[in-house]
């Protein structure tokens, strides 16, 4: 089973989701590719049906409660919070509207931006738009890519998984 999911996983990013994410493919584009890539790895069903499964698929998706419980703390104390999100509008959309309980301040979403988290403009924009902000993800690069657009980046480590340290960071950083 491991190994037909790495398959799957490797099917999913063949299917070109950067450019996705870039919106320099469509999400129907996206979905027909990956749907041939699967077939070619010998995973068929029927296409109408594997369409359909797109709301299963992300309403599967693990997602980190207690990042979401750090951010409505930090939100009740006087913060600003929000998303910068290399995903599609759609697969944020579904998340949001059925598993997520969290006000975000705002939602950034790559394919509706035209660039990714390793595009350091992004953090300018954000900067520009938003003010003073942090930014915390499970990328060096990213980070690094944040302090270059004028915004702290906060690293996580998603293996170490140290809340505590990342809530004693945020803390030192009064409200903007």
């Amino acid at each position: 089973v491991r190994h037909r999911i790495e398959k799957v996983i490797i099917a999913y990013r063949d299917s070109n989701s950067w450019d996705l994410c870039r919106g320099k493919l469509s999400l129907d584009e996206f979905w027909e590719r990956f749907y041939q890539n699967l077939k070619n790895i010998g995973l068929s069903i029927e296409f109408t049906k594997f369409k359909d499964a797109r709301k299963e698929i992300y309403l599967n998706l693990p997602m980190d409660l207690k990042m979401l419980e750090i951010a409505k703390k930090i939100k009740d104390e006087g913060f600003k919070i929000g998303i910068i999100t290399d995903n599609n509008t759609e697969r944020v959309s579904t998340i949001l509207l059925n598993n997520v309980r969290v006000e975000f301040d705002f939602i950034l979403v790559s394919d509706k931006l035209k660039m990714i988290k390793e595009d350091p403009e992004l953090f300018s924009m954000v900067k520009d738009k938003y003010g003073d902000s942090v930014f915390i993800d499970n990328s060096k690069k990213n980070c690094e890519n944040a302090t270059a657009g004028g915004i702290a980046g906060i690293y996580f480590d998603d293996a170490v998984r140290d809340y505590t340290s990342l809530e004693q960071s945020l803390r030192k950083r009064p409200p903007s």
